[in-house]
């Protein structure tokens, strides 16, 4: 989901684009749109490597669910179990 094909016809290759928007950031023409520090890129790819939003790309709300539901997926998986256990009673006691 956050990934995308980098060039034409570049052997298939996908960086995540979070990754992609910390260099186009690093590298921009214009200063003003650069890191202001080596350390503010610093702490961007920390957050990237820890799977968190990046300053560079501010994510959407249906990117922040699925970084959520990948996080807790053993929490997600639970919660799906027992509503289907739940609707499953209700279907068979008629309640």
């Amino acid at each position: 989901m956050d990934q995308f094909n980098w060039g034409a016809g570049g052997g298939g290759a996908s960086i995540p684009r979070s990754l992609d928007a910390i260099c186009a950031k690093a590298m921009a023409a214009r200063p003003a749109d650069r890191y202001e520090s080596a350390e503010q890129m610093s702490e961007d790819v920390e957050r990237f490597l820890d799977g968190q939003p990046v300053a560079a790309r501010p994510e959407n709300l249906l990117e922040r669910g699925a970084r959520l539901l990948a996080k807790y997926q053993a929490l997600v998986w639970i919660i799906l179990a027992y509503l289907l256990i739940r609707l499953a009673i209700l279907a068979f006691t008629g309640r």
